[in-house]
């Protein structure tokens, strides 16, 4: 694998970070439902209905994946069943990737109809060589973003109320507060990406090396969903370490034991980012197995981003997911 300088890491990490985030909130980069290089305004109470159905259709879709991996576990012993319920494990992966491209498309159309006043995103300073200010700051936009996304939430709300009254006014006014809070979330989050390669910079942090395990090509359908839900398990368990280690960095704040307290917290990280990326590995193994893919050893970009595929998310958003150590998005496996 290519190996890359530190600052180069740093800079294209938080290039990336920039580039999705504009694209979550729409940017003008992104193609509109209709087709349209220059979209027109429709009725506002219209379209936040269609983006309210679509949300609801995705949530749907996020259950029924993880429906699926349930079904693993039941059939796991008969190869008939367990090859049609991995097979609809990935159709069902596919369909909520398409609805998160058809969200973004509602939610562009929503800022035509509304024309929410957000700025552009601003790049982050230069982070502080202490490790203790540079840490508190990490906090700081933690606190920030998990607050604005709670916000987020409570606008979908008041706009499902609002569509459900025919209230236009209430339409556009939660509208546009959602689209001010989903901005504040996002200028956190990016702050957040850079607070993280400060705190790694201060601590000269470098992690583990990868040590990735291939499936065995002469394991059969049940043993390679086997590994994958037990990687899984592994994975999960990795979040919960995290938001541990967080909670102890936060209570060492301003003592001896912060910069211990760090690289335990950032070890964590690793090891979740590590596990993503064998999860990435054990799912290319089973897309073989039932016959939708050739064997052949996954590309390095299938794997970016925690093995994510297309931003399908297949369980409950995670704060920790979305700050992992590559990508900086929400990888859900």
């Amino acid at each position: 694998m290519k190996k890359h300088s530190g600052s180069a890491r740093i800079i294209s990490y938080v290039a990336f970070l920039g580039i999705a985030l504009m694209a979550s909130q729409g940017s003008a980069a992104e193609p509109f439902k209709n087709g349209a290089d220059d979209p027109v305004a429709h009725d506002a109470l219209d379209d936040s209905s269609t983006f309210i159905k679509d949300q609801d259709l995705h949530h749907s879709s996020q259950a029924d994946i993880s429906a699926d991996r349930n079904t693993f576990v039941i059939d796991l012993q008969n190869t008939t069943a367990l090859t049609a319920d991995v097979k609809k494990f990935f159709s069902d992966r596919s369909t909520a990737a398409n609805q998160i491209e058809t969200l973004h498309h509602d939610r562009r159309q929503l800022r035509v109809d509304n024309n929410p006043q957000t700025g552009p995103l601003i790049k982050p300073g230069r982070g502080s060589s202490d490790l203790n200010t540079a840490v508190t700051a990490y906090f700081k936009d933690f606190d920030t973003r998990v607050a604005a996304e709670a916000a987020v939430e409570s606008d979908l709300a008041g706009l499902r109320i609002a569509i459900l009254a025919q209230d236009k006014a209430g339409v556009t006014s939660n509208s546009n507060q959602f689209f001010k809070d989903r901005f504040t979330a996002a200028q956190a989050r990016l702050n957040e990406a850079a607070d993280v390669q400060t705190i790694k910079k201060d601590v000269k942090f470098k992690g583990q090396k990868l040590a990735l395990v291939k499936p065995s090509k002469s394991d059969d359908l049940t043993a390679h969903v086997s590994t994958f839900l037990s990687d899984r398990a592994k994975w999960l368990s990795d979040d919960v370490a995290i938001t541990t280690a967080r909670n102890t960095m936060r209570a060492a704040l301003g003592t001896p034991s912060l910069e211990a307290a760090v690289l335990a917290w950032l070890n964590a990280r690793r090891q979740h980012h590590v596990d993503g990326l064998q999860l990435g590995l054990d799912r290319s193994a089973l897309k073989v197995d039932v016959g939708l893919a050739r064997q052949k050893d996954p590309k390095k970009k299938d794997l970016k981003g925690g093995g994510k595929i297309s931003g399908v998310e297949d369980s409950a958003d995670s704060p920790n997911t979305e700050l992992d150590e590559s990508s900086e998005d929400n990888g859900e496996k």
